[in-house]
């Protein structure tokens, strides 16, 4: 987390913590750059938007951006990024943590540690602490997954003993997206969840009933 005594002597004296504006763009790749003088500090491409690098890239240089008709666009990134910090026991220091979903480009959120952005830092500009994809979580979150529209809010509990000396337990709360039609599942996009910020493990859900389709209005 950020500290005034971190600082990194390379390409000249700077702090490990960066404020950024983060963008996301169609070919998948996220980028960061620096907010006090717009340098990319660094740029991150999740495993799962290679296949939409590869459409784009199939396209040839002279076919290079979207096709006109907008049911043909081709999505990368196209979520908004939601931020904030999380305590962690384990490591005892404060996480500044970002999460986001895909939007119209996939089925996936992913969760970054941003406390060093500095592309200088030991560690790397970025920690990816875990994503919908990882092995361990991607069962869990399979069946319920649509288009990850949904931005998750990070939200805390408060400790029982009720003391403000005591740590928040952190979690984001996130809605499933829009499911397939037909919906493979049958609770694909119809579930609110609560999951651990840390981990990405699904603490508890709320299915929503389903809706019948000719009384859904736009």
């Amino acid at each position: 987390a950020w500290s005034e005594d971190e600082k990194l002597l390379v390409p000249s004296p700077h702090y490990a913590y960066q404020e950024a504006a983060i963008i996301g763009d169609d070919l998948g790749m996220m980028h960061a750059f620096q907010l006090d003088s717009g340098n990319e500090l660094w740029g991150f491409m999740p495993r799962y938007m290679l296949e939409s690098a590869v459409a784009q890239y199939q396209n040839g240089v002279d076919n290079m951006g979207q096709p006109e008709e907008i049911d043909d666009h081709l999505y990368g990134v196209a979520a908004t990024l939601n931020h904030g910090w999380v305590w962690d026991d384990e490591a005892e220091n404060w996480r500044h943590l970002a999460s986001m979903g895909s939007g119209r480009g996939g089925k996936d959120f992913i969760v970054f540690d941003f406390s060093h952005m500095s592309p200088t830092h030991p560690d790397g500009p970025i920690e990816i602490l875990w994503s919908t994809k990882d092995p361990a979580l991607t069962d869990d979150y399979g069946p319920l997954l649509g288009e990850t529209w949904a931005r998750p809010a990070l939200t805390y509990h408060i400790p029982p003993d009720d003391q403000l000396s005591s740590y928040p337990d952190a979690c984001f709360v996130m809605g499933s997206g829009y499911p397939d039609q037909p919906a493979p599942w049958p609770k694909q996009g119809r579930v609110l969840l609560q999951v651990d910020a840390l981990t990405g493990e699904i603490r508890d859900e709320a299915t929503i009933p389903a809706v019948d389709p000719d009384e859904v209005y736009e």
